[in-house]
């Protein structure tokens, strides 16, 4: 199968053409917390982006981006997906995507995370 990552920062305004291009399914951004100020906002495209793909016939999955730095932080997160996700039928489990931002001149908040802490954060993450 093959598919795409797709999020607010993304525009997707004919769902049958990336299906016709040989698209099978789709990942959404469901929220993000932010690497500089670890705000924690919804991605304003998901719903719009779930049904629209739905739609098309594409399997959709899901993600939330998180650059938490405590577990109480990940639960926050889990939180607000599992919110963001009640009722939708989903053809994949949720993703949790953690990543280190390399090009942040200010610095991320995450820089001085350790694997424990983001191991941690990670299992808060999945088991609520």
């Amino acid at each position: 199968m093959t598919g795409i990552d797709i999020s607010s920062h993304n525009v997707v305004t004919d769902w049958n053409a990336v299906k016709a291009d040989g698209i099978d399914f789709v990942m959404l951004r469901v929220g993000v917390r932010t690497y500089g100020s670890g705000t924690l906002r919804e991605d304003e495209m998901f719903r719009q982006y779930y049904n629209d793909a739905k739609n098309a016939g594409l399997k959709v999955g899901a993600y939330f981006f998180s650059q938490a730095i405590t577990e109480e932080e990940a639960v926050e997160e889990a939180v607000m997906t599992a919110r963001q996700l009640y009722g939708l039928d989903l053809d994949f489990p949720v993703a949790y995507d953690w990543e280190i931002i390399y090009d942040d001149e200010e610095g991320a908040r995450t820089d001085s995370v350790s694997v424990e802490t983001l191991t941690s954060c990670t299992l808060a993450f999945c088991e609520n």
